[in-house]
């Protein structure tokens, strides 16, 4: 039995109207400090974690608080830490079935916008490579499918991986591990394109503000955060014995969002005390240095330079 436990933290807020207003000023440094407290937590339990950044995000932050504060808060140095992108201003890149507001930008604009991300985050952090996206809203499993035309984009731009397969087939937010008889594990694209998915609520539900149609049934109590990981953690176990194949357990959670339903971080600690109880691997999403083999089936090899992540294969 092997499960790999993803932590995958979207930073994009504030964003939108309130970005420039005294109140955007005054959540983004909230968030930040947050953001020190929660990695301090993670270096804690050796927990390996992707931060995916929204390149307005992070330049407004630099504006505000400076630099060097960033590269204090995110730790780009961290071999614990991997950083990569949210886009540069939280683009829509296929169509939403459940969101027809949401028009997906051009190939052109998408391109521009990914590119300055990219610019923004690397000359804003020092970070040399930057390999995933994390897809804005989401979308079913295996959706980018219907759209090849951004699936080249994203390689053509140098990703080496994207995080898009957020949601259910009914397009909730609460995506399962396996669904209609698949199981929602990490698969390359014809091109060459890994796409690696998270599972169960997105944590912007726990706040009770999702827009989301048909959002509901989500815990409210910090023991009913834990327990649905927990739930969630046992059902990969049962299906790693079951296939005999290591399964991924990505979660999709926003510092903001924690910042608001568990300021004290006691269900993050619930949920690294279970991994470590149960020995469940911590890690990011990615290492920028690493190679994916999958079979048809399952993952079944996973290479990585990185000594940080040799001590979980196998």
């Amino acid at each position: 039995m092997v499960v790999n436990l993803l932590w995958g933290f979207d930073t994009e807020r504030p964003y939108g109207e309130i970005v420039n207003t005294e109140d955007g000023a005054i959540e983004r440094r909230a968030n930040l400090e947050f953001i020190m407290k929660l990695n301090g937590l993670m270096d804690t339990h050796e927990a390996g974690r992707t931060f995916f950044i929204l390149g307005d995000y992070l330049e407004k932050s630099a504006a505000q608080l400076g630099q060097e504060y960033l590269r204090v808060v995110f730790q780009p140095s961290n071999p614990l830490i991997e950083i990569c992108q949210y886009s540069y201003s939280h683009v829509t890149v296929a169509p939403i079935d459940t969101r027809p507001d949401k028009e997906p930008v051009s190939i052109e604009e998408l391109k521009e916008d990914l590119v300055k991300a990219d610019e923004t985050i690397k000359r804003l952090l020092g970070v040399n490579k930057i390999a995933g996206l994390r897809t804005p809203l989401g979308y079913p499993h295996r959706s980018l499918e219907k759209s090849p035309r951004v699936l080249e984009l994203l390689k053509g731009v140098g990703l080496k991986y994207v995080s898009s397969s957020l949601r259910d087939s009914n397009w909730g937010i609460n995506a399962p591990l396996e669904e209609n008889g698949q199981l929602r594990q990490p698969f390359t694209y014809q091109n060459g394109l890994i796409e690696i998915p998270p599972h169960g609520w997105q944590d912007t539900a726990f706040t009770g503000t999702s827009k989301t149609k048909g959002t509901e049934g989500y815990p409210t109590t910090t023991e009913g955060i834990v327990r649905h990981y927990l739930e969630l953690f046992e059902e990969a176990n049962n299906l790693s014995e079951k296939t005999g194949c290591p399964v991924f357990v990505g979660l999709c959670m926003h510092p903001w969002a924690i910042r608001r339903y568990d300021q004290g971080l006691e269900a993050v600690k619930g949920i690294l005390n279970a991994a470590a109880e149960e020995r469940y691997e911590k890690c990011g999403l990615w290492a920028s240095n690493s190679i994916i083999l999958l079979s048809p089936f399952c993952p079944i090899k996973l290479f990585y330079k990185n000594l940080y992540f040799l001590r979980f294969l196998f």
